[in-house]
């Protein structure tokens, strides 16, 4: 309807996958990037998540794509099956079976056939299963047993799982523990930034004919476009088409902000706060201010010069006595009044401090700098003392072992085996789920001192 009035050849914005409106950013790259180093490298299991919305499909259909004709591939996209409709659907995808088998014994046998010929012939078999949040844990145990099809030296059988992040939920159960072990490639698809999001809309203008993408959307609407979104791209193009049938209507060649918002509005979807809400909800949440945050700030980055002033010091060989004045001076204009500092610049030494600078350089050199000494186990056991249990939810791109150096500043094999027998339901410390509690007892309880070499 609108397309002859923006001169365009075709509508940018539709739902269905087509590769030639594939837009691949940083992240789609990375993503492809993985799966196909798992398929060339016959890993087994992957693992590919995301939000409803965030490509997920459009990636498999990007995948599939991609491969060569080495890769026999059998795309599962409807997984609401019982373990007997699966086994049939894979016998009618592969060996063109169309009876159902007496037995799934007399299946195995001619599908691990099947995949020998293909290895012989130097091919991959590749099994996808799109919107796998909704198998069953007994269909999930099927597919884990079909991957057991494996010569001595590599596998015969890759499976890529594609779901919702409740799908690593369902792989959290203690039936599909084996299964979650075997995951060797795990990707998560995040939503798009405000620039990717740029890109993603002025692509799909340009493969519909569109010379100039940004008369019909300049940056301001994309701006909005982003924020009522939040870079998911099903809600993007839901948006960027009905705003293209709104300016037909309002006969304007050039979409504008309010044209978007009167869509979103309607379809009463919530806009994404800005970056500055954001910190201002979360100083209100908190019961800070915006003074408080800042003077936070300046005192977390005021440390910066003073670990370089130290670190050196202890380069050059000063003494101990140099350094701790050398940044007691630095400190003083935070900790002393002008008038102390003018008395103190007129000291002929030019080194003397107050108690409360000298106390937190002497500090600084003793906690932060590192030095030749190591702490002996009673020093590591007093200080340990005053550290309680505490929780952690996990975030996007959290690991384990970063966790760990975050609670204790240390992450050693030791500890982080020790933190996996704490919360049994971390079965792989490469493997942790956003959103997951993870309880980080004090040291002395994991029961040994952190390797000082770590």
């Amino acid at each position: 309807m609108y397309t002859d009035f923006y001169n365009l050849k075709e509508k940018p914005f539709n739902l269905t996958p087509s590769s030639r409106f594939l837009y691949l950013g940083e992240i789609h790259k990375e993503a492809l990037a993985s799966l196909v180093y798992g398929i060339t490298e016959r890993k087994g299991f992957m693992l590919l998540t995301g939000d409803v919305g965030a490509g997920k499909t459009t990636m498999a259909h990007a995948l599939l794509d991609r491969l060569d004709e080495n890769v026999e591939c059998v795309h599962l996209s409807y997984p609401l099956l019982s373990p007997e409709e699966f086994i049939q659907y894979i016998a009618l995808s592969t060996l063109g079976k169309t009876t159902p088998y007496g037995s799934k014994g007399a299946f195995l046998v001619e599908f691990n056939q099947f995949l020998k010929e293909l290895r012989e012939r130097e091919k991959t078999f590749l099994l996808i299963i799109d919107e796998a949040q909704g198998l069953s844990l007994d269909l999930l145990e099927e597919i884990r047993l079909l991957s057991n099809i494996e010569t001595a030296e590599k596998k015969l059988i890759n499976i890529i799982l594609v779901g919702q992040p409740e799908l690593k939920e369902r792989l959290l159960h203690p039936r599909c523990k084996s299964l979650f072990q075997r995951i060797s490639v795990n990707y998560h698809l995040r939503p798009l930034n405000q620039q990717s999001t740029g890109e993603y809309i002025r692509t799909r203008l340009r493969a519909a004919g569109a010379k100039d993408p940004h008369k019909i959307f300049p940056e301001s609407v994309i701006k909005v476009i982003y924020r009522y979104s939040r870079g998911y791209p099903r809600t993007i193009n839901n948006i960027s088409d009905n705003v293209l049938l709104l300016g037909y209507v309002e006969e304007k060649k050039k979409i504008t902000p309010e044209i978007v918002t009167e869509y979103c509005e309607d379809m009463r979807l919530s806009m994404a706060p800005r970056p500055q809400d954001q910190e201002v909800q979360e100083t209100q949440r908190t019961g800070g201010t915006g003074a408080h945050l800042e003077s936070t700030n300046r005192k977390r980055f005021a440390f910066i010069p003073l670990l370089l002033i130290a670190t050196l010091g202890l380069a050059l060989g000063l003494s101990r006595t140099d350094m701790i004045g050398r940044i007691a001076d630095l400190m003083r204009t935070d900790v002393q009044n002008p008038a102390a500092n003018a008395k103190e610049e007129n000291n002929e030494q030019g080194l003397i401090a107050s108690d409360t600078a000298t106390k937190t350089a002497e500090g600084l050199i003793a906690s932060d700098i590192p030095t030749e000494t190591t702490e002996g186990p009673s020093d590591f056991e007093s200080r340990q003392k005053g550290i309680s249990s505490r929780t952690v939810t996990v975030g996007e791109g959290d690991t384990l072992r970063e966790l760990a150096l975050e609670v204790y500043g240390q992450a050693d094999d030791t500890i982080l085996d020790m933190l996996m027998e704490k919360n049994p339901a971390i079965m792989d410390m490469n493997l942790i789920i956003v959103g997951q509690k993870i309880e980080f007892p004090p040291l002395s309880v994991l029961g040994d001192k952190p390797d000082s070499s770590e």
